[in-house]
């Protein structure tokens, strides 16, 4: 797959600090794998997937997006619909 890039604009709070324009995602992204992991996830959840891969991103000081954060983003938000 060839590398996939988002532009998006994220509007969150980490710490207290309002985020905007999270690094963009330009490492090469295994959609074939994202889109076996994230099968079932409505479109709301798909959303939250891409904007909590960012904000990992963001809490690990990177500036790309790679697929260990979206792995990382999946895992959280399947655990919180087990909770």
């Amino acid at each position: 797959m060839g590398a996939m890039k988002l532009n998006l604009t994220i509007q969150t709070t980490i710490n207290g600090t309002m985020v905007y324009d999270p690094p963009e995602p330009v490492s090469p992204l295994n959609n074939v794998q994202i889109a076996k992991e994230t099968s079932g996830f409505s479109g709301a959840d798909l959303a939250n997937l891409v904007n909590e891969s960012a904000i990992i991103a963001l809490n690990n000081d990177k500036n790309i997006v790679n697929m260990s954060d979206f792995k990382e983003a999946i895992d959280k938000i399947i655990f919180e619909k087990k909770c």
